[in-house]
């Protein structure tokens, strides 16, 4: 009984316990709230900073037992809303990531099948190129050909001119040599008139020029000499008229050489002139022939670079068309990301309502789970 009244004389009278704030005053204010508590917080739902906090408040504070709870209480409402703030902050950076590691994958994967896409394209084009090349030095080599063939031909009608000429040319020089007459002169005589009656009035007109002349001699001659007797008479005049017709022969053979010479001559030309229009007239049915076949060659050439062009173009456009799908995809697969992105933003935020609501924490920190 004495050890008790010492001890009642010993203790002090409790001190008044200050008045508890509101607790969005104490956080403007910046003052930290320190309470006392007599409660046992379970370890797994309070952390060690929390806890020491809590056994200081009890430590420091001392007081009526109600205020205690109060204050415990409000430390467990501080500590549960941030335990609540963490897990919703933690879940929502967990989905950001989530949403763009998926979403660097979805770019990944595009670019991926872009690129797939794209080298087909190119090797697609590299061998309607290669394969229009081949078909292009085929018709180049069809029109050297052809233009081979022309060169050719036209050498053989160049040579077999040639040939006829100098075959003329022996001819023309045969008959002269010969003194005879082609047989055809294509009508030839009209150039030089060829008239019998023609030749024998030449040879007339010779035979009196010649008579004119022997008649026209000097008077002296005739005096000196003694007068010429009858015989005489007729042996000069034999004489005379054989001189005549002599010369007539002369001038008759000149007409006719100079005529078959004239002719020769005529024929010659007339021969290789046939000659060259025979060969201009081949050379420019070789001329025809020949740009017929290039340009038939040119349009199948051209046909063939039209027909790649359009596979080209076709390829390009169905190699696009997959491009466009592929984006589609790609951004189809962006969508579904940030609406689940969103779709786990809303939800943690209503798990952290609901744990707010209800005064609970979520039963994994670190884990989108209901409370």
């Amino acid at each position: 009984m004495a050890e008790e009244s010492k001890r009642a004389g010993s203790e002090k009278p409790p001190m008044a316990v200050p008045p508890v704030e509101d607790p969005a005053q104490e956080k403007n204010s910046g003052k930290a709230l320190v309470l006392r508590s007599t409660e046992k917080v379970p370890p797994h739902k309070s952390p060690p900073v929390y806890e020491k906090l809590a056994h200081d408040a009890v430590e420091k504070i001392p007081g009526d037992s109600i205020d205690r709870d109060a204050a415990l209480a409000q430390v467990e409402t501080e500590k549960r809303m941030a335990l609540i703030k963490a897990w919703e902050e933690s879940e929502k950076s967990k989905a950001d990531n989530r949403a763009y590691k998926k979403l660097s994958a979805v770019e990944a994967w595009e670019n991926a099948k872009r690129a797939a896409v794209e080298a087909r394209l190119k090797q697609i084009e590299e061998e309607i190129d290669r394969e229009k090349a081949e078909h292009v030095e085929q018709m180049k080599n069809k029109m050297a050909k052809v233009h081979k063939e022309a060169e050719e031909k036209k050498a053989i009608v160049e040579a077999r001119r040639g040939e006829d000429t100098l075959k003329i040319e022996e001819l023309a020089a045969k008959f002269r040599a010969t003194g005879n007459t082609p047989k055809r002169t294509n009508d030839l005589n009209r150039l030089i008139p060829l008239d019998p009656d023609a030749q024998k009035d030449m040879g007339e007109e010779e035979t009196k020029k010649v008579e004119a002349e022997t008649s026209q001699q000097p008077d002296s001659a005739s005096e000196s000499v003694e007068k010429p007797t009858a015989n005489d008479t007729a042996e000069v005049v034999e004489k005379c008229s054989a001189d005549s017709t002599d010369r007539g022969d002369a001038a008759l053979g000149r007409v006719e050489t100079e005529k078959r010479l004239a002719l020769v001559k005529a024929w010659e030309v007339s021969e290789k002139t046939k000659a060259d229009n025979k060969a201009i007239k081949k050379l420019s049915a070789i001329g025809a022939w020949e740009n017929t076949q290039g340009a038939a060659v040119e349009a199948q050439l051209k046909q063939i670079e039209e027909k790649f062009e359009r596979k080209k173009a076709e390829y390009a456009e169905q190699m696009k068309n997959k491009m466009a799908e592929i984006h589609k995809a790609a951004e189809e697969k962006r969508a579904m990301v940030k609406a689940k992105r969103g779709e786990d933003a809303i939800k943690v935020e209503e798990i952290a309502a609901k744990c707010r609501a209800t005064g609970s924490t979520p039963k994994k920190l670190f884990g989108c789970l209901s409370c």
